[in-house]
């Protein structure tokens, strides 16, 4: 069974997870066991999963075309299976109010659901040229943004009226990496891999002032400070940048402490400092009360932090790296708090703290998720796993694709080895939508560009 989607109840007592198996598991955190049986409706993967705010019911999506309402307490489908898609459903979401369900799919829609009742509202959204990959309501519930693997934030609709709200947000060359709304629903940032940053006017749809081209490497991470006054971003040319986020116009000088790209960013929860997470094994604390931050360099993982986050209280960071290992951080020392908490056995993509900090979750390359306690560094079990071919595959330190017996297979170019996706059959596929090989009758030596099944179609 492998782990396609998992999500936290509000109150952070349970977990919901969605599998490539076509069930829901709802998991208690306190016992550590699953409630009741797994819940049965999809007949293919899941791809989505997500709570109402009340925590009282659990959406989920699949390939097999369908939305599913179930009650939380029960495990109940509250509806029939929610119908309308013509193709396999990528992203779910509740709105902030608990009233609305949105779902974005491969038929390149977005279709907008009745919580209570289970009805569609309106017609699909249309207007995307390819595959819908990420939905999310604004903080206001008013708005839906849509991101596409047309490489470009394509809609912002109107959820009351079902329209599009402008233009296709258009202005990104390649494809994009990253993508946030501000606290208060009124702007877009976007990062790419055309080295740009573009700000959004999420209510117009235009963009504020110009095109941010300072850095010179992939946007990987952007993020709004607490207060939604500013942007940051993260960028694969070693460097931190810090946005007016009305005006765009960059405030200071870049933040350079790191020796290899940017892969992760965050604020502190009151604004005042930054983490960045980085291809050189470290971690960087800023401290933006000073007029010029100099990084506190945090060191002990021996391989790339993928990822960063700090606690609600701001008084702990967490990070993630391609060594197998998640460690702890206290802010005001810069020190590790306790020992490096191992039990993945590949590669930590993500990390995320539990709302009420008491709990860490983290989603490795191994196929499983894991929960952690904080203080205790104990993990309360491995949620689910499943094997695959490229299991014991790896990228040397010098860009090959390895077998287990480290025998080269081919070399990935550095622009697209953070990107690669590892997928659960015979297949690599770059997240930038570029190609696709097809590895299940691999040829060596010269003959390697047969496996080569065509470019993907990209939407100009």
């Amino acid at each position: 069974m492998g782990v396609n989607a998992v999500a936290f109840s509000p109150d952070c007592k349970k977990i919901v997870i969605g599998s490539s198996d076509s069930s829901v598991i709802i998991w208690d955190v306190e016992s550590e066991k699953i409630c009741g049986d797994p819940l049965q409706g999809h007949t293919h993967q899941v791809s989505s999963v997500a709570f109402s705010p009340d925590g009282r019911k659990i959406i989920s999506g699949s390939w097999d075309k369908s939305v599913r309402v179930w009650s939380a307490q029960t495990g109940m489908a509250l509806f029939d299976a929610l119908q309308g898609h013509t193709k396999g459903v990528k992203s779910v979401a509740f709105s902030p109010n608990g009233q609305t369900i949105v779902s974005g799919s491969d038929d390149f829609t977005i279709r907008v659901w009745d919580a209570e009742t289970g009805k569609a509202v309106g017609h699909p959204l249309q207007g995307h040229t390819n595959e819908v990959t990420s939905v999310a309501c604004s903080p206001c519930g008013k708005m839906i943004a849509s991101g596409s693997a047309d490489n470009s934030v394509r809609m912002i609709w109107d959820t009351e009226t079902q329209e599009a709200i402008g233009n296709p947000l258009q202005g990104h060359t390649k494809g994009i990496l990253c993508i946030s709304f501000s606290p208060d629903g009124k702007t877009i940032a976007s990062g790419s891999l055309d080295n740009s940053i573009i700000i959004w006017n999420a209510e117009s749809g235009n963009a504020v002032g110009n095109q941010l081209n300072e850095h010179t490497g992939a946007v990987s991470s952007v993020a709004f400070s607490p207060n939604g006054q500013k942007i940051i971003s993260g960028s694969w040319d070693k460097t931190i940048r810090i946005w007016n986020r009305y005006t765009g116009e960059a405030v200071g000088d870049c933040l350079q402490g790191h020796t290899n790209g940017v892969t992760s960013v965050a604020f502190s929860p009151d604004g005042q400092k930054l983490i960045s997470g980085s291809f050189d094994c470290t971690l960087c604390i800023w401290d933006l009360n000073n007029e010029d931050p100099k990084p506190v360099v945090l060191q002990g993982h021996k391989g790339i932090v993928t990822s960063v986050a700090f606690s609600p209280d701001g008084n702990k960071i967490a990070s993630a790296s391609e060594d197998h290992s998640i460690r702890i951080w206290n802010v005001e020392t810069g020190s590790t708090i306790g020992v490096p908490l191992w039990g993945h056995s590949r590669r930590v993509n993500s990390i995320a703290f539990s709302p009420n900090g008491k709990m860490i979750a983290s989603g490795s390359l191994d196929k499983s998720v894991r929960l952690w306690h904080v203080e205790s560094g104990y993990s309360t079990s491995e949620l689910s796993r499943i094997s695959s071919p490229f299991d014991t595959c790896h990228i040397d330190s010098k860009g090959w694709l390895c077998n287990s017996n480290s025998e080269l297979l081919i070399w990935i170019p550095p622009e697209y080895r953070f990107v690669l996706l590892f997928l659960p059959m015979h297949l690599l596929i770059s997240q930038d939508s570029l190609c696709i090989l097809d590895l299940s009758h691999f040829k060596h030596d010269t003959d390697w560009k047969q496996c080569f099944t065509g470019y993907m179609q990209i939407s100009k």
